[in-house]
Formats: C-alpha cells, structure tokens, sequence
C-alpha cells in the first residue's frame, strides 16, 4: 500500500510553532516555579564569642525570606566540616533578624565547625563554616592569694572533676612566670579529689611572685591558671614613729612583735579629737557614766617624757583610735605573747625558761624604790631593762587622784573584763614577775604601750 505524504510546507511550519511555543511556555514556568530563589537569605558574618572548654557563644542574621515566611533557624555544628541540620543543632527563634544562644556540652579541646540555618517553604539554607577550638580543661583552678606578708602566703586550688583520681596536689611558685612542680617551691597538700589550701613560704620581701595550683593524675600534671603577688617590704626591726599631737616614739622588736619603747603620750585622738581632762587633778569622776579623761602623770606635765600620759580605759577603747596609725593599744594576747618569748629566750633573772620572773627584765634603769627581794626591779636596777623597752615605775589614778611613782608599772589592756572593769597588766619594785589578766575600774588611770599592727 501506498502511503501518502500529508505534511505540506505549510503544515510542517505551523506543527514547528506550536512546539517551540509549548517548550516556551515550559520554561517560563519552571524559571517562576524554582525552590532556590525562595531560600532565605544568611549574612556572611557569624561571629562566636566566649568560647569555653564547654560552652560558646554564637550569633547570626537573616537578612530576607525572599517572600517565604523562615518558620526555623539557628545553628548546626560538627567535628566534620560543614556540618547539616541533621547534625548537632541549636534552634533560635523564626523569621529575619539577628539572632544569638549559647551552645553548652561541647567537648574540652575539641575543634568544631559551625554554620547558621534558616528553614522556610522553599528549604533550607546555610551560611558559611565557620571553625573554632574550645579551650582545654583545667581540672583544678589556683586560687586568690591572700594574707601575704613579708615572707609567706596563703594560696591553694579548687578541683573542677571530683571523679578524678588525684595522687598529688599543691602549689608550685616562682618568681619567674609559668612555675612547675619541676621546682622546689612547691607544696604537696595530699592526695584526692578535695580542695585544699596551701603555706607558701620562705618567700623574700618586697618579691612579686609567680603561683600556679598543680595535680597529679595518671594522665600526668595539669596546672590551674596563674596568679600573681608581692610580698610586704620588710619593716626595720627598729624605727621612730609620731602620734598625732607630734610626739615622737622609738621601737624596737622582740621576737614577732614591734612594741613601742615609751609610754603613749598623745592628747588627741587619731582623727584629731582632744582628750578631756579632769577640772582639777582629784575630781571624783567615779560616778561618770564612760570618763573619757587624759592626765599627765601624777599631774606634772614635764614628766611626760619619761612617764608618757594616764588614760581612762574608756578613752583607751574610744572608736577614734588613741594608738598611732599602724599601731594597736596592747591587748591581753599582746602581752601573753610577750611574756612567753621572754619566758623562753631567757630574760628570767636567773636565765631559767620556766616560770615567770621576767619583770627585772621589763623595768627602767632608774626611778624604782628599792627592794631587797633579788630579781626585782628595785633590787639592782644596773640589771634591769635587758629589753629595751624601760619601763618606767608611773603613777596612776584612782577615781579621785594620784598614787606615788617609784613603785609599780602598770598598762591598760584593751581587753575589756566586764561592763566596769578591764584587764591591766602590772609588775612591783619588789616583785619577780610580770602579773597579768587583772582587772581594775575603767575609770583608773593608767599608763599605755602600743604594739604594730
């Protein structure tokens, strides 16, 4: 059979139309109908910040939706780099804008790869990698240092992992940076997991040091961060001082305490304030509720030289301060404190370290009544004062007027005893010892010695 050939010119040209027209329209409508031009839009710029050894802060953008609402966003993250939602994800909100969250539960010394996200119809889109490397953790942390003095502090470390097992610890210093346990100035406070604090000692004065706690594990030593300090200038065990009113003192130091060698003899208080005094010198003042008096002694004002003033120990404890800056009104404990060194470094009389015979040792070399009792301070006064610190036989004051000098040393403490009394401490021309925790009216008037802070 003969097949006839029906396509004329004219027909062909029109079936080419309608099939260029038809693949036209296709494409117009696939180009209307592409997902990729409705993604969201992310900034370039995704910044971290406060990286930890477990936790980082991120912050991101969205700057268009392109028509389609973000119904998600935040950030993906992962060991690997450009990590997917399907990844470790920290959603922050919907829509455009900036958006920041903090990650947490990452691991120590670890780097990650971190993109931002943002989900709407179309999709979704990332932002570019970005890298960064959480810090290594420190399983013990040095702690502040304190109560430095001229040649020791106070220190010592936290642990952050109680489960760690931990077969040494301490602190390790130097005045170099970066000290090590390779050193010998360490401490070893121990074993286990617990804090501790540490003595750092042996240190010179006026020194800036260098001090890092430290522990032992079977992964090796880790450090805490390093602290930094220095020591006191170390204060001349000799000296002069001044009191308000101008009056100059000496002293000198006796074992760990700087005491003043005289008497005080201020009439002001620390800020400036005057001391009153009595009308006359045997005003009863007993009945008064807080006397806050000052008198020279036995009323003679040029013997304040050598006796120094008397004080009611109500102007001894007044909150203005009657010591000079850096100075404290002996306490019960100062004196104990003394009494014992003198005890046991031989001022006995008789070079014995027990017992209490030391009032030889504390007397001046002049103004005593005599005594024939040996080891006294009126029995040979060319043997008193083997201290140096010449304590003269003052007068004091009962509650209306003076008793004589020549006969006993007496000083207030500023240890109060009850509501009307407080403790003195005193020795006799006649005695072998220094007598203490006595306690007197605190409207007597008695001498004062002050110790350095």
């Amino acid at each position: 059979m003969k097949i006839l050939n029906v396509m004329t010119p004219k027909t062909t040209d029109n079936f080419k139309l309608i099939i260029l027209t038809t693949l036209c329209i296709l494409l117009v409508h696939c180009k209307e109908s592409n997902p990729i031009d409705k993604l969201p839009v992310i900034s370039s710029q995704l910044t971290m910040n406060n990286v930890t050894a477990t936790t980082a802060e991120y912050g991101a953008t969205i700057t268009n939706d392109n028509g389609q609402t973000v119904s998600s966003r935040g950030i993906c993250w992962s060991t690997k780099i450009d990590p997917t939602v399907k990844d470790s994800v920290k959603t922050s909100g919907q829509g455009i804008g900036i958006f920041t969250a903090t990650i947490v539960s990452l691991k120590p010394a670890t780097t990650y790869y971190i993109r931002a996200f943002a989900i709407n119809a179309a999709g979704t889109k990332y932002g570019g990698t970005l890298s960064f490397t959480t810090q290594k953790l420190t399983n013990v942390t040095t702690c502040k240092v304190n109560n430095f003095t001229t040649t020791s502090a106070f220190s010592g470390g936290t642990i952050v992992d109680n489960s760690i097992s931990i077969t040494a610890k301490g602190i390790c210093w130097s005045t170099s940076q970066n000290p090590t346990i390779d050193l010998a100035t360490k401490t070893n406070d121990g074993t286990g997991n617990s804090d501790f604090t540490s003595n750092i000692v042996n240190l010179n004065p006026s020194t800036t040091y260098y001090v890092r706690a430290y522990i032992v594990t079977k992964d090796g030593v880790a450090y805490g961060s390093q602290e930094t300090f220095s020591t006191l200038a170390e204060i001349p065990k000799t000296g002069t001082l001044s009191d308000v009113d101008g009056n100059t003192y000496h002293y000198i130091t006796i074992g760990t305490q700087r005491w003043m060698v005289e008497n005080l003899r201020t009439t002001k208080y620390r800020n400036g304030v005057l001391i009153g005094t009595t009308p006359t010198l045997d005003t009863n003042i007993l009945n008064e509720i807080t006397p806050k008096y000052q008198w020279a002694n036995n009323g003679d004002e040029s013997s304040i030289a050598t006796y120094g003033r008397l004080y009611t120990w109500y102007a001894v404890n007044d909150s203005r301060g009657l010591a000079p800056n850096g100075w404290h009104i002996a306490t019960s404990t100062d004196w104990t404190t003394l009494l014992n060194y003198l005890m046991a470094n031989g001022y006995n009389y008789d070079k014995t370290t027990s017992d209490n015979k030391v009032a030889q040792s504390l007397a001046s070399n002049s103004g005593w009544m005599t005594s024939s009792i040996i080891g006294s301070p009126g029995y040979d006064t060319s043997k008193n004062n083997s201290t140096g610190l010449s304590m003269y036989p003052t007068a004091g004051r009962f509650n209306n007027g003076f008793y004589s000098n020549g006969f006993q040393f007496a000083a207030w403490t500023q240890t109060e005893y009850d509501s009307s009394n407080a403790l003195y401490i005193q020795f006799n021309n006649n005695g072998t010892s220094l007598l203490m925790q006595l306690p007197s009216n605190k409207c007597f008037g008695c001498a004062v010695r002050c110790v350095m802070d």
